[in-house]
Formats: structure tokens, sequence, C-alpha cells
């Protein structure tokens, strides 16, 4: 961006001429202007505040419609605020913009889970995990995903890989139990 557009959207925002100049001297007046509403949304989700992480980055999304990344936290945001019919419109279009991102992918994969379109979440979680293979909490989510598709082995063998992955680790020690205990479960739901 422009220091001239940048300065101008800095001014209707109430930023005066000499802290455009001062922050603009610090390293950019883009990266103070759009890293802040990231930044505090980042920070709201982190702190289990969800709705401020979404109240933050509407304008965001609204005045950076091609940024993945503002898409992939305000996705996240409103799968954390219950609203994953939500927060699939938001993660399409950071997996359409990015489409090579496991993370996004695996959140569109939640989102679409938790909205119960189990198939469409099978493929989106598939695509995180040829994307990004070493990401044991990806493997969890498939393995749940695949509970509900009906699919007790297969759940059992991403649990396990997930287990695998993050040994010694809290989130290794939940897909061991969840892969020992959850097959019967998984079978017993789909009868």
């Amino acid at each position: 961006m422009k220091l001239g557009v940048a300065a101008a959207r800095a001014a209707a925002i109430g930023v005066t001429a000499a802290v455009i100049t001062a922050i603009t001297a610090l390293g950019g007046i883009d990266r103070w202007l759009f890293d802040r509403p990231l930044d505090h949304a980042t920070r709201s989700l982190a702190a289990g505040d969800a709705r401020a992480a979404a109240r933050a980055l509407l304008p965001v999304v609204a005045q950076e419609p091609g940024d993945p990344v503002t898409h992939y936290y305000l996705g996240l945001a409103y799968i954390r605020s219950g609203l994953p019919s939500v927060a699939i419109g938001q993660l399409s279009e950071a997996a359409r913009l990015e489409p090579r991102d496991a993370r996004v992918r695996s959140a569109l994969g939640e989102a679409l889970l938790d909205d119960g379109r189990v198939d469409e979440a099978l493929e989106q979680l598939r695509e995180a995990v040829r994307l990004g293979p070493a990401e044991p909490d990806v493997r969890v989510l498939l393995g749940v995903a695949l509970c509900r598709a009906g699919d007790a082995a297969g759940m059992k063998q991403e649990l396990g890989a997930a287990a695998r992955m993050a040994a010694g680790e809290p989130l290794g020690e939940l897909a061991h139990q969840l892969s020992e205990s959850s097959q019967r479960v998984c079978i017993a739901g789909h009868r």
C-alpha cells in the first residue's frame, strides 16, 4: 500500500500526521494499521474470547478481502463461537486463496465436521494430512471424522499415528486413549 493511501486511512481513524510520520519511521504504517487487529484477534482467540476476535477481524476482512490469513482467523473465531456454518464461508475463502495451507484445510474440515457435513470434512481433513502429514492434531480430527463416518479401522489408524507423532505430549496420550477406547464407541454408534 502506498503511504498516501495508508496515511488517508490512518487520518480517517484519527491518527495525527506526527504519529503517522513516527510509525512510518519505525517500520511502516501498513504494518501498524493491519497487524494490530490481527494481533488483537489472535490474543483474543488464545484467551478464549472468540467474539472479540471476530469483531477485530470483520473490518480487516472487508478492507482486505484477498488476505487468506484474516479469513482463516475469522473462520477460527466463528468455529470457537459455535457458528460452524458461518466459519465455513470464511475458511472456504481462505482455502481458495491459499489452497496448499494444511492449517486452513484442517480448520475447514473442523467447521464442516461441526456442521454435520462429514463427507466434506473427510475430504478437507485428508487434504490437510496430505499437505502437512506430521500434524498430530489434524490426525486426531481425521480420526473423529472417520468415526462419524463409521470407519472404526480408519479412526484407529489415524489416532494411532497421532499418538506416535505426539508421544510424550498430552495430545499423544489423548490420541492413544481415544484409539484404545473409542473404537468400541465408533462401532456401536454406527450399527
